[in-house]
């Protein structure tokens, strides 16, 4: 998984006869993120690509697509130096494709990635803990 929080990017406010900006109002900060599974369960399809499950082994694709798809998701890396990260994005807008092989050694993987949409008022766009 790899998630990239952008620098800002500042609006500068000059007066006449000035190189140098007055003020500089720092801009939002643009998140986005990719993360693969290798768990092939047609709920996990059904999770990343929408369609539904029919007895929890048949997954069957959605005839039509989805205009926006907005989900709350939770990443949970493995342990580094003792303690395991969490990241919590309560809003984000998903996108997901895979690339499928029906080989025993290699399964092949359902791939996603995500931009971080506004969470709302009082409520952070992520949360970052480590257990």
């Amino acid at each position: 998984a790899s998630i990239t929080i952008d620098t800002p990017e500042p609006t500068n406010f000059d007066s006449e006869g000035s190189d140098d900006p007055d003020i500089s109002i720092p801009g939002a900060r643009k998140v986005t993120g990719e993360f693969a599974v290798r768990d092939m369960a047609a709920s996990i399809f059904t999770l990343l690509m929408g369609g539904v499950t029919s007895n929890t082994s048949v997954y069957k694709a959605s005839s039509t697509t989805s205009a926006i798809t907005e989900k709350s998701i939770r990443l949970v890396s493995k342990t580094i130096n003792g303690a395991k990260h969490t990241l919590d994005f309560p809003r984000v807008s998903l996108r997901a494709g895979g690339q499928l092989k029906f080989a025993k050694a290699t399964p092949g993987s359902l791939t996603a990635s995500f931009v971080m949409l506004n969470a709302g008022p009082n409520t952070p766009p992520y949360k970052k803990t480590k257990s």
